[in-house]
């Protein structure tokens, strides 16, 4: 029973982290990074463990993909932007 806990804590960490950071000045790249986070997390979780509990886990981490690959599109997305600013140099 609690290691079937122990894999549901990482999404339930992960939502409340998301509303957390809703205050904060760019909520969706902070949000975006919390899930990439919980989702290394999980999967770092994942690879050490045996059994039916690696079979749960795993079966969690692929339900987490969807949120993972959007989260990466976000912070790539707000990346992108910031490299493709035009700079002004005044060397002289």
């Amino acid at each position: 029973m609690f290691r079937k806990l122990s894999v549901l804590a990482v999404p339930l960490a992960a939502f409340l982290a998301i509303n957390a950071y809703a205050g904060q000045a760019n909520p969706a790249k902070a949000a975006a990074q919390e899930v990439v986070d919980d989702y290394k997390k999980l999967r770092a979780m994942c690879s050490v463990s045996i059994g039916e509990e690696r079979r749960d886990c795993f079966a969690k981490l692929n339900d987490s993909n969807a949120n993972y690959r959007a989260a990466k599109e976000t912070l790539n997305r707000d990346s992108d932007d910031s490299k493709s600013a035009h700079f002004v140099s005044f060397a002289g």
